[in-house]
């Protein structure tokens, strides 16, 4: 599907609870040739560690995280000069406005098939390559100077927590 759009590896972070949902998400991650699995968390303070360590440039989020902590996460992440494109997976439609407001960048209802996922992760890759290329990022005020780093990625099997 994703096929050939893009030449780099996207590095993507899973921040779910372990579990079948997690299992899944990883295994159709791990068929798009494009994306480098850096890792997984199970909880916002693992994620946001890892966020820092291996700059992620795509984050897939399970909202069913414990109380507040997707909407703390996702607040924290934005604050950051160069932050990654965060998708996150919403229960209900309230839910939904909630982690918009908090900075999400795509909201898919649980419940999505796998071909509406794959179009939120194209289009995130399609918006990443346009930034790559022309050195705008989400951040970028005219007359800044934007700096393009190499990212960090890991073998799949590595920082699987």
């Amino acid at each position: 599907m994703l096929q050939g759009m893009i030449k780099v590896h996207e590095g993507i972070l899973i921040v779910a609870r372990p579990g079948r949902l997690r299992e899944a998400l990883y295994a159709l991650m791990a068929t798009i040739p494009q994306l480098e699995i850096v890792g997984q968390a199970a909880d916002s303070s693992v994620a946001l560690r890892m966020i820092t360590e291996w700059n992620p440039t795509l984050i897939l989020v399970d909202s069913s995280l414990p109380d507040n902590e997707v909407n703390a996460m996702l607040e924290q992440i934005k604050m950051e000069r160069s932050h990654p494109y965060c998708i996150v997976l919403a229960n209900n439609e309230q839910q939904q406005k909630v982690v918009i407001s908090a900075g999400a960048d795509e909201v898919l209802l649980k419940g999505f098939s796998t071909a509406d996922l794959f179009a939120v992760i194209e289009k995130a890759m399609s918006r990443r390559e346009v930034e790559c290329s022309t050195g705008i990022t989400p951040n970028s005020r005219p007359g800044s100077i934007t700096t393009m780093v190499t990212v960090k990625t890991a073998s799949r099997n590595d920082l699987v927590e």
